[in-house]
């Protein structure tokens, strides 16, 4: 009878370490939006860069995102949260927004230019003509997405606005 016990306890413990192994792979992938059909990857880059200038934080972005594109620039604290953003039409090499430092920030700060086909706004048909309606034509460093559409998020360094 103690043998049965034995052998009842190793077989429970194999389908239990069967199970737990196996559990976690059946989550299922996320993938990118894939490549629209008859176009080709067009490839984004930047910086976002921070400084504290007179009270300001002053948020500039170079890129090479098609120009009429609709951008936006933020700060946000440690914890994420958006502490002011604005909404801009990209025309030239040159995105700058200043930011009156608020009194209820934080002395560390993240800046940020976003991109989606439409959480900033619907894009403009020649932006998407290029990008994709889900941005799927983008290849980049910057690219992140989830099952619904791809974006083009660039970070700055953290900010230190003491």
């Amino acid at each position: 009878m103690h043998k049965r016990m034995k052998l009842l306890a190793v077989v429970v413990l194999v389908i239990a370490m069967a199970l737990l192994f196996t559990g976690c792979s059946r989550n299922p992938a996320v993938n990118r939006q894939p490549l629209e059909e008859n176009t080709a990857y067009v490839t984004v880059t930047g910086t976002c860069t921070a400084a504290v200038e007179s009270g300001n934080v002053v948020v500039t972005a170079e890129t090479d995102i098609i120009d009429s594109a609709i951008v936006t620039l933020s700060v946000t604290d440690l914890s994420g949260d958006v502490l002011d953003e604005i909404k801009l039409i990209k025309n030239g090499d040159n995105l700058t927004a200043s930011f009156p430092i608020g009194a209820d920030w934080g002395s560390e700060v993240y800046c940020f230019l976003v991109m989606t086909p439409e959480s900033n706004g619907k894009q403009p048909d020649g932006v998407l003509s290029v990008y994709g309606d889900k941005f799927g034509n983008i290849e980049s460093e910057y690219l992140i997405y989830d099952s619904k559409v791809n974006m083009i998020v660039i970070q700055s360094d953290k900010l230190i606005i003491e």
